[in-house]
Order: structure tokens, then sequence, then C-alpha cells
């Protein structure tokens, strides 16, 4: 166990500039924070560095990793949130980018921008079993308002950083049945899906919605009915009122 007591220290500075998308995507590294994401980063041996305050210490003695300990001040400048849980992680990210095919039912998220939106729709997956997501030019996944939204969810889905080519893959495999939403689609209670095939969803940016690319690999087009005149829905509550549906 180390301890430091600067911010000048250039581990800590190193650590610090992980709060950027850019050094995040240099270093293939990022932050999680919260006891309980954390532990589970640890049993799966994805953190690489563990920094605590000295008072928590104690419990991360045993862990099979570097461990910093550090004064109060420098957690709280490292943590997202204002009153933090006093552990923050550094973690390898290579991982999101090792493509594999679905073990189950997956989604496919194309151009999602809003990090909460991204954090919600991870959190809805892992509620409904959804095995995969495949993510095309979304917003960093570890960006800290993602993984804030996802409340401790994010290591139960498996998460891929993919493009089209992904994504054709995908849909060639026949094991692998893709539907997406729209306004003039099929009503999502009446769909029939096959039963011996993982159900791929895919979600769409908030401003355009599914690219052109990617509805060419959709079997199916479903719609959600809405009353009172409302038109469409936020894309994390869409996909979550279609996940539920695929899975009753």
């Amino acid at each position: 166990m180390i301890e430091i007591s600067s911010t000048n220290n250039p581990q800590i500075k190193k650590i610090f500039s992980l709060k950027e998308k850019k050094t995040r995507n240099l270093l293939s590294l990022a932050l999680i924070e919260g006891e309980k994401v954390v532990l589970e980063a640890l049993e799966l041996g994805k953190v690489k560095t563990l920094v605590v305050e000295k008072d928590k210490a104690e419990k991360f003695k045993d862990v099979n990793c570097e461990v910093i300990c550090v004064p109060n001040f420098i957690l709280s400048k490292l943590s997202s949130v204002e009153n933090g849980q006093g552990v923050v992680a550094v973690i390898d990210t290579h991982f999101a980018c090792e493509f594999k095919m679905p073990k189950g039912n997956f989604l496919v998220l194309d151009g999602v921008a809003d990090p909460g939106n991204l954090g919600s729709i991870i959190r809805s997956a892992v509620a409904f079993g959804f095995s995969d997501i495949y993510a095309i030019d979304c917003v960093d996944v570890f960006n800290e308002k993602v993984l804030r939204s996802a409340s401790g969810t994010f290591f139960k889905v498996g998460f891929v950083k993919t493009d089209y080519g992904g994504l054709e893959r995908i849909a060639k495999d026949d094991k692998n049945y893709i539907i997406s939403a729209d306004l003039n689609g099929e009503n999502v209670k009446n769909i029939s899906l096959p039963k011996n095939k993982n159900i791929g969803v895919i979600l769409g940016n908030e401003g355009n919605g599914i690219s052109e690319t990617a509805k060419k690999y959709v079997k199916k087009e479903v719609t959600i009915p809405m009353q009172n005149n409302v038109e469409s829905l936020n894309v994390a509550v869409s996909g979550s009122v279609i996940m539920f549906e695929i899975i009753k």
C-alpha cells in the first residue's frame, strides 16, 4: 500500500487526467467510483489501481492490485459527486473493444449521445436480462455521468464498442434476429418473434434516430402505442419498454 498526500505527485496527476476522454482513450484506462461497482470490478480482475481514503484502507488491504492511500481532499477532487464513498478505481478498458458475438438478447446503440440515456439503457438491459450491448459512435461509456447513471450495473452486461462492420457480423449470424423502433412499425404488444434466436434491438440517436446503414440489418420494425398525442419517447424509455415487451 502506497501513501500519497500531494496532488502534485506524478501518479496522482496521471489518475486525475483520466477525467478527460482524450486521456482515457489514449491510455485505455478509466475511473470508476463507489464501493459496490469497485468491488465488482475487483472480483472481475479489471482494477489496476485503487485509490482509497485512509479510514477505508484496512478494508482493501488484501486486494490483488496496487492500492494508494490518500487524504480526503485528494479523493474529493477525483470524485464526480459531492459526497463520494471514499474509493475510486483505475480500470483497464481494453475489454470494451474486444468484439464478441451475443450470448443472448442484446442491444445495438446507434449514436446514442446523452450520457444519462446511455447509463439508463445499461441499467434497463441488466434488469431485463439483455446480455450484451454494442455501441456504435456513442458517447464514451466511461464518462462519469454514464457510470453514475448506470448505478453499479455496468459490469453485469457485456459492453462492446464496435462499428457497422460488427453489426453486419451479428446480423449475418442466423442465431440473431434484429428489430428496431419506428413510428410506422408493428405494435410491440402484438409482435411475433422467433423463440430460438437472440433478439437484438437497435436504438438510435436522440435527434436523428437510427441510421440508414443500421436499418439494412433490421428484420422487423415495431412501435410503442401512445396516448394523448404523445409522438415519441426518450430513447432510454422506449428501449426499456421494448425490452420489457420482448421478455414477456
